[in-house]
């Protein structure tokens, strides 16, 4: 269908700013400082189980590492890729935090406490080696 001019019913819908003072649903839609200190946090290290682990045994793994994360971070994800006998596990988790250091202490802390409630490193049960990080500000769009 073609726009003519006087279509009063195309004409009325103009775009509307987004409020800061709430949604229809009662929520704010824009707060200052909200997306600033959010970082994503991605770690990445190979787990040495001694053993060749089951693939029901790695999924229980994830499970257990995201429900422990679900309490404490935002949105985290937990990826694996079998290397051999081991197991590359990649976790990235979303933390509000002041800067880039205290958001990599904040997600650390998470992760480790998340890794301790699935049984990695524990003594003698899974070593992990090679471990890796970044931390990446999420941003305005």
């Amino acid at each position: 269908m073609w726009h003519t001019p006087g279509d009063s019913a195309q004409e009325s819908q103009q775009p509307q700013p987004l409020s800061s003072e709430g949604s229809a649903y009662g929520q704010p839609v824009l707060t200052a400082g909200t997306v600033k200190s959010m970082y994503t946090v991605e770690a990445s290290a190979i787990l040495s189980p001694g053993r060749y682990l089951a693939d029901d045994e790695i999924t229980d793994l994830i499970e257990t590492v995201i429900d422990d994360l679900d309490t404490t971070t935002t949105d985290p994800s937990v990826s694996t890729v079998r290397e051999g006998a081991d197991v590359r596990i990649t976790v990235s988790v979303t933390v509000d935090s002041g800067d880039q250091f205290a958001a990599l202490a904040t997600a650390a802390e998470a992760m480790v406490g998340a890794f301790r409630a699935a049984g990695v490193a524990a003594e003698g049960v899974t070593a992990a080696r090679d471990l890796h990080s970044e931390v990446r500000s999420l941003q305005a769009v």
